[in-house]
């Protein structure tokens, strides 16, 4: 039955949320910035950083910025959201990809996405962000 896996998703989702970090701060020109979330080296999504309050912005609706940050600040201050962070009990199915997508919201803000195989059982990385992480990883 569909509403059991995506029950299994959402359970997966908060068994993982302890232990998901910010760990890569992108700040494209003149542009928004967007720091990549992980859990356990794998790339699961970016949130949207707010320079202006200092906190993450909800999920489309990225702060165009001109100016430079300090990524540890960023870092910092986007982990400490992921401390206060819940998941929603609700999860959105996904067919082409065979995934549930499983909402992970901070003061009533979505604020990013965690993908969840069809069968509700494992965490699914975003190969784009994986590829960026080990592009900025490498030597």
């Amino acid at each position: 039955m569909y509403w059991e896996h995506a029950l299994k998703a959402i359970t997966l989702a908060e068994r993982v949320l302890p232990n998901l970090q910010a760990l890569q701060v992108n700040k494209h020109r003149h542009g928004p910035i967007d720091v990549i979330i992980t859990y356990d080296g794998l790339a699961v999504d970016v949130v949207h950083y707010d320079p202006y309050t200092k906190t993450p912005s909800p999920k489309g609706r990225p702060v165009e910025y001109s100016s430079d940050v300090n990524p540890i600040e960023v870092l910092r201050n986007v982990n400490r959201a992921l401390e206060e962070a819940y998941v929603l009990k609700g999860a959105e199915y996904r067919k082409p990809e065979d995934a549930w997508v499983v909402p992970v919201a901070w003061r009533n803000m979505i604020i990013l996405h965690l993908k969840i195989s069809g069968d509700g059982g494992r965490l699914i990385a975003d190969p784009g962000l994986q590829r960026r992480l080990r592009e900025a990883t490498r030597p």
